[in-house]
């Protein structure tokens, strides 16, 4: 296996991606190396706002992993998927027509193998233009409490009010509407552009709130006539962007919701921040939700025939068969991290067959690893306890028994 990964470089209205090819079972970047990826990016004026790593799906067309410029793993990217089905469309256009679903099933953590992200080509028409674009159709937006996912109960989430409240420009900011849209959101409407603050000045104790446990996604916007006029948004975990695909859906939601846009029948159109506009169309009778944009390459990339490779920066890779790994300070015993991540799915209760059936796996060959054998206990962080705690709080149950499942790749690797 190389150790290089094919890469491209996409944007979609803005928000900036770093796409890397991992179908051939190469490792994930733990958090350190999201980060040193993410530093690299920006010393050599291509920074990007998520990292996205595609892996092999059975039963979609790819699976797509989404990693924050500090590490952490996200559930979903809009603007992303655009992308990444824009990349596979190219990979897969001799056949795709032949097929009974014409578009690219894409799957994530919020929308596993057997209900994917679906992505299509087609012409967008407004009343004076005719648009090329991508379509997404996304997870269905959730609004209980629990779902969003806010910390405690409240009487009506369409107008939280944040408590402790936190003042911005002297003043303090009003109740906000809250939804999830595969990833929480907080979205903050204002009256008039004079009044709505900088949202980088009080992005992060936002995305921290107590009122928050998972974090959120925070979207400052003003609408007039009916339409979506200035907006800002802070994504956790990457901070102030162009865009953000589902920013733009919870914003679209919200407004709907909160009857301030009242004439969406042809979607509802985003300010195009000089890179194309975006829509959403939203379908409250049925609670569907689809994002159009016009995801395009970036900088050296060109095509989806680029043939681009990097190689991952030092860190926590997988170790290689037959060896003992002694990775400092960090290295644990392999015996002790594998049974680290039995404990963690079995905390799950998940109940589920398959989930239960890789862990016996895992509870076989935990027992046959020799006692020298380490691994480095950030690479167990990054690369299956974070995402099994994540994915575990949203109930990905088809992601989670994958995860297993690469977790006894892992000691087949060290049993070599």
């Amino acid at each position: 296996m190389s150790d290089k990964y094919r890469y491209w470089r996409m944007q979609a209205q803005g928000n900036a991606f770093l796409i890397l090819d991992a179908r051939d079972r190469k490792p994930l970047p733990d958090r350190e190396q999201v980060r040193s990826l993410a530093q690299k990016a920006k010393d050599e004026g291509k920074p990007f706002d998520q990292l996205l790593v595609l892996k092999y799906s059975s039963k979609a067309d790819v699976f797509m992993r989404i990693f924050n410029r500090d590490g952490s793993e996200s559930e979903a990217c809009g603007n992303g998927a655009l992308c990444v089905g824009r990349l596979i469309t190219a990979e897969i256009s001799d056949w795709i027509e032949t097929r009974e679903q014409k578009g690219v099933m894409l799957a994530t953590s919020s929308n596993p193998d057997d209900d994917p992200i679906i992505i299509s080509r087609h012409s967008h028409e407004t009343d004076h233009t005719s648009y090329d674009f991508y379509g997404a159709k996304l997870k269905s937006p959730r609004f209980a409490w629990r779902e969003i996912p806010l910390k405690h109960e409240v009487p009506n989430t369409y107008e939280v009010h944040l408590d402790p409240p936190i003042i911005a420009e002297g003043k303090p900011l009003p109740p906000f509407f809250g939804v999830n849209i595969g990833n929480p959101h907080a979205v903050f409407f204002f009256d008039t552009l004079e009044v709505m603050p900088d949202l980088r000045k009080v992005g992060e104790e936002l995305e921290d709130h107590s009122i928050f446990p998972r974090g959120a996604n925070i979207s400052f916007a003003h609408i007039e006539g009916g339409e979506i006029q200035s907006w800002q948004v802070w994504e956790r975990g990457t901070h102030m962007t162009e865009s953000c695909g589902t920013a733009a859906c919870a914003i679209a939601v919200a407004g709907i919701k909160t009857e301030q846009i009242y004439n969406s029948r042809k979607g509802v159109r985003f300010p195009s921040k000089g890179y194309g506009p975006c829509f959403v169309h939203y379908n409250t009778t049925y609670n569907v939700l689809r994002l159009d944009g016009q995801p395009d390459y970036q900088y050296e990339t060109t095509s989806a025939q680029d043939e681009h490779y990097l190689t991952m920066p030092n860190g926590a890779d997988v170790p290689a068969a037959g060896r003992t790994v002694t990775l400092g300070d960090n290295a644990i015993p392999a015996r002790e991290a594998v049974q680290k991540v039995i404990d963690e799915t079995k905390n799950l209760q998940l109940n589920d067959p398959k989930v239960s059936e890789n862990v016996a796996k895992l509870e076989e060959g935990v027992v046959s690893l020799q006692p020298e054998k380490e691994v480095r206990a950030g690479f167990i962080e990054a690369y299956l306890l974070t995402p099994l705690r994540a994915l575990g709080k949203i109930g990905a149950i088809a992601v989670i028994a994958r995860l297993i499942n690469e977790a006894i790749d892992l000691i087949k690797q060290l049993l070599g």
